[in-house]
């Protein structure tokens, strides 16, 4: 049956089947994989903030934690404030409030501390009190909360809330484990609010519980003072210091982070609630833009076939009707203006049998041009035959032959220019792949080293230092070279004097450091920022940036991450230093 299908529905299915339905199959499964990628990477942003969030009011609380550390351990402050001791008359207390307990409250915290308050809340009922930093602990102060869980933590700091403030509170003691007062530091609830924001908030909700499931700040200010321990998800997160989960009775990814590190801080939860539309909203985008373009695609792509496809069959009816002329006995030719393709080869052959000497001159003009290509193509044959015999052990070769001319005349130093040139040359021919032992690379740099060396006349000198054990480890070739080429470039080419390159290569921090390091002109600071802001951006290269250093840059960062790279140094007179840093190769490559 389909045999018996007219041509232009067989191009028509023809098209549909090759071209419609792989194009909707490729689109749909790279739409897919787009759409995932995205929402991993908008989910793998979302756990960064809310890290960053949670390590900044951690950085708060453990400032106001070693202020309390050293009031703690401030054996002086104690001896003052001590019950036992009893001082004579009012004098002696005001001068040791004067000389000791002023200086620590109003210099020590007060002026470094403009919002946060601190009181110290005192037993000795002979000491002088100025009702802002030091109080006496009447019966009132030691019934609060505040004031008792201090005493029942026994010297550990307990962390709280109460009247839009946060607080920490801690127990003194002497030597006797004898109760001397009690530390009470309040910060204002508005300053972990602030280090909140500074996170987008607007397509997410930040808040901080404590372990029972109180909200102590949020972005939502509603919030605050409510208790979230019912929820399903809360108990869940107090098994772990650090997670995720799906909170699908709201439709909410959380993302939760534990603020204590040790006794000193609270155990409290920094919890990001985002709503998962938020997250698929890129996605949803991104798969609307890819479904629009692989539509407006398809329907041009369909509009042009079938306008192409009524061309054709247009042409192929033509040429039947005319056919259908000669069958009759009607000997004319058929028009045809359209080009030189099957369709007018068919039309052209028809008419040649209908008028014999246009069809001579055809196939003999055909016939030229087909000779004329064959003697073109075999003309080019050959010459890409010749070109292909001069190899590089021709190139060697000669390189040899040239050397050895040299030694003859006794000039040694153009002799071992030229070997390592040859060297240069053979490595470069010879690299395969992206990935060298460093010990080849090394050698590299030598040989080439070595020719500037002859080239300045001994107007540079180098060394390198690397331990045996790093030789045999894989690195992307060709990464020290171009940074010891700019570095005698614009470093040590026009400097007075002699120069000196220094390669460093060792295992540092878990990374791989090779310092390349000159004692050249170096650069302005003016100049290094904008080099260090050319390699930190996107482009592949500018007309003012070293195209050498900025590739070494981006290869380092394309193979193995945004956080490897380049770093430069320089004091201009004195020198540069450029970082090539990598990630720790291996144990068993060391």
């Amino acid at each position: 049956m389909i045999k018996n299908l007219k041509l232009k529905t067989k191009l028509i299915l023809t098209y549909v089947f090759t071209i419609v339905i792989p194009l909707m199959i490729i689109g749909e499964i790279i739409l897919n994989v787009s759409g995932e990628q995205i929402l991993y990477q908008a989910t793998e942003t979302a756990v960064d903030s809310s890290k960053q969030v949670n390590h900044n009011i951690k950085e708060l609380f453990l400032q106001y934690a070693d202020i309390s550390n050293r009031l703690f351990y401030d054996q002086t402050l104690k001896s003052y404030l001590n019950p036992n001791k009893q001082y004579d008359g009012v004098l002696e207390s005001i001068n040791a409030y004067e000389s000791y307990l002023k200086p620590i409250a109003y210099y020590d915290f007060n002026l470094r501390n403009n919002f946060a308050t601190m009181k110290i809340f005192f037993l000795n009922k002979t000491l002088v009190q100025d009702f802002n930093n030091y109080i006496f602990a009447d019966d009132d102060i030691r019934n609060t909360e505040e004031y008792k869980r201090a005493e029942a933590a026994n010297g550990l700091i307990t962390w709280g809330y109460h009247d839009h403030s946060i607080y920490l509170a801690r127990a003194l003691s002497d030597v006797n484990n004898e109760p001397i007062g009690v530390v009470s530091i309040e910060i204002p609830e508005k300053w972990v609010l602030s280090l909140i924001e500074e996170s987008r908030k607007e397509d997410k909700l930040i808040m901080v519980s404590d372990t029972e499931g109180k909200v102590i700040s949020s972005n939502d200010r509603n919030l605050i003072g409510s208790s979230i321990g019912d929820k399903p998800y809360f108990a869940g997160m107090m098994e772990h210091d650090i997670g995720s989960l799906d909170y699908k009775a709201e439709d909410y990814k959380i993302i939760y982070n534990t603020i204590s590190g040790d006794n000193s801080l609270p155990k409290w939860k920094v919890i990001t609630l985002i709503p998962v539309n938020k997250l698929l909203e890129q996605e949803r985008r991104i798969k609307q833009i890819g479904i629009t373009v692989c539509l407006i695609s398809l329907l041009v792509s369909c509009v042009i076939f079938l306008f192409l496809l009524g061309k054709i069959t247009k042409r192929i009816k033509t040429l039947e009707l005319g056919m259908q002329r000669v069958k009759e006995g009607e000997f004319t030719t058929v028009a045809d203006s359209g080009p030189l393709d099957e369709i007018g080869v068919m039309t052209r052959n028809f008419n040649t049998m209908v008028e014999s000497l246009k069809r001579l001159i055809y196939e003999n003009y055909e016939a030229k041009l087909e000779l004329k290509e064959i003697a073109l193509k075999k003309r080019e044959a050959e010459l890409y035959a010749l070109q292909n015999q001069i190899n590089p052990h021709f190139l060697f070769n000669t390189l040899e032959s040239i050397r050895m001319k040299i030694i003859n005349v006794g000039d040694n130093e153009s002799s071992l220019m030229v070997l390592n040139l040859s060297k240069i040359l053979r490595k470069s021919l010879n690299w395969q792949g992206e990935m060298i032992q460093l010990a080849e690379e090394l050698e590299f740099v030598r040989n080439y080293l070595d020719i500037q060396k002859s080239r300045f006349k001994n107007k540079i000198s180098y060394d390198i230092v690397a331990a045996d054990e790093l030789l045999e480890i894989m690195i992307p070739k060709l990464i020290i070279q171009p940074i010891v080429d700019n570095a005698i470039k614009h470093g040590i080419e026009n400097k007075r004097g002699k120069g000196l390159i220094h390669i460093h290569i060792f295992v540092e921090e878990g990374r791989l450091i090779v310092s390349v390091a000159d004692n050249g002109k170096g650069m302005s600071t003016e100049i290094l920022e904008r080099l260090r802001s050319e390699l930190a951006g996107s482009e592949l290269f500018t007309k003012k940036t070293s195209i050498g250093i900025k590739n070494v840059n981006d290869r380092i960062k394309l193979h193995y991450g945004a956080i490897y790279g380049l770093l430069v140094e320089s004091i201009q007179h004195e020198g540069t230093t450029v970082t090539i840093i990598l990630p720790e190769p291996p144990q068993e490559n060391l």
